[in-house]
């Protein structure tokens, strides 16, 4: 993973534990999670992928990380 990606991550899942106890609209948090990961793929110079491949792959990262943040929120709520 790149740098972005890692610091993206980071910020994200700091975000989920101060929202434990809210609501939070998942569907929004994927849009912007994917968003970063794509803009952190093409900083990265990914222009070797397609375009379908990069948009691939940013909504994976995002959905890999909303489900590492959903098993905080769980753990949280115990």
């Amino acid at each position: 993973m790149t740098n972005i990606e890692l610091q993206t991550m980071s910020a994200v899942k700091e975000a989920a534990r101060a929202f434990v106890n809210n609501e939070i609209d998942w569907e929004q948090r994927r849009y912007e999670i994917a968003k970063a990961a794509m803009q952190g793929m093409l900083a990265n110079n990914a222009l070797s992928k397609t375009f379908y491949e990069l948009a691939v792959n940013s909504i994976r990262c995002a959905d890999v990380l909303i489900e590492q943040l959903k098993e905080i929120e769980d753990h949280g709520s115990k």
